[in-house]
Formats: structure tokens, sequence, C-alpha cells
């Protein structure tokens, strides 16, 4: 189980906030059991035709955890196209071409150290650039907050609001804005199907 997790609240064609969560520690398990119905079993006993009444049930646990939640404002991530990089890169090299063109003992040595400095700051601020490009986040699943424990009106979310599993691409952590704590589920609801069997006794048409 998770003892971090990171989340992100937003709105149709809005990113709102980034939520980071830490695990404090498990509180309870929590338990439901729903009546799935009743079928009937037939068949051919020492007595003729006969049948029983089976009674299905599901029973569903959840672990729940206390957690500490900061919540983040959203900050765009600003790309850095990799032009000046690119320019800096092929003026360092035309530098060298110059040199290579020109006679051994003639090259001014200033010529070189320049075509290594560009070459250097070059490949430097196309690194930079390549690290501020976004990256691709994970397919993430929506879900309602409610389902997380969580009530948007108190924290004045709007009704929209929900909860992404992954931080969508683009976005990144702004400012700390606040800290609060609750309780929380901390993995799906498991659930176990129960059969109760009755007892076998002559059918009606057996009856008859």
């Amino acid at each position: 189980m998770e003892q971090t997790r990171t989340i992100a609240i937003i709105e149709p064609e809005r990113v709102l906030e980034i939520w980071d969560w830490r695990l404090m520690h498990p509180t309870d398990r929590k338990e439901r059991e729903q009546d799935l119905g009743k079928t009937v079993e037939t068949r051919d006993g020492e007595r003729g035709r006969e049948r029983r009444d089976v009674f299905q049930f599901e029973r569903a646990t959840q672990l729940w955890g206390h957690y500490t939640i900061q919540r983040y404002a959203v900050r765009r991530i600003p790309t850095r196209p990799p032009y000046r990089g690119l320019a800096l890169v092929l003026g360092g090299t035309a530098l060298f071409v110059l040199a290579a063109m020109g006679f051994p003992g003639k090259v001014p040595q200033i010529l070189l150290f320049a075509g290594v400095a560009l070459l250097i700051a070059g490949c430097a601020l196309i690194i930079i650039a390549a690290r501020s490009i976004p990256v691709i986040a994970p397919d993430y699943r929506v879900a309602e907050l409610e389902s997380l424990g969580i009530s948007g009106r108190l924290l004045g979310l709007s009704a929209e609001a929900r909860a992404a599993t992954a931080i969508p691409t683009g976005y990144t952590r702004g400012p700390l804005h606040s800290e609060f704590e609750l309780d929380a589920p901390m993995e799906e609801w498991q659930t176990e199907v129960r059969t109760v069997n009755g007892e076998w006794c002559a059918s009606n048409d057996s009856q008859a």
C-alpha cells in the first residue's frame, strides 16, 4: 500500500491544485454487506424432484488510514526552445572550420578558445531546453472527491472539481498554500461473495 501519493485537483479544461498525500498510520477496516438475492436449484432425488434456495451475499472490506495532505498551487512548466543553444553550437563549429582552413601556426589561439566556449555553452543550453520539455503524464483516472473521503465544498472547491491520479502534462507544483489532515481509503474495496445453501426439500411439482 502506498505511503505517499500525488493527485491533481482538476476541472474541465483546467488544473486547480496539486496535493501530496502522506500516510501517518492506518486507522480501521470498514465493512459492508449486500444481499445479491436468491436462486433456486433443483435435482432428482430419492423422493422425486427436489429443490433448495441458494442465497448470495457480497461482503466488501476497505482499509482506511490517517493522512496529512499538502495543497500546492499549480505552475505551468515553461518550455525553452533550443534555438539559442543550436546557434551557439553552429557558431562554434563554424569557428573550428575556419581554423581548420587556416595554415598551421597561423590560427589564432583565441579563435580555438572561442569555438570551444561556444560549443560548451550551446550544449548546456540545449540540455536545459530538453529538460524543460514536459514529460507526458501516464494514463490517469478521474474520481469524485467524495470517493477519497473529501468534501470539496468544505475546502472551497467547485462542484465540478475532480481528482486525477496523476499530474497532467505541462504542470508542476507551485507554492505550498495550506495543509490539513483527514481519514481516507488506503485501497479499493476488496470484495468476496458468500453463498448460503438451504435444505433440499420436495418440490411442489413432486408433491402434486
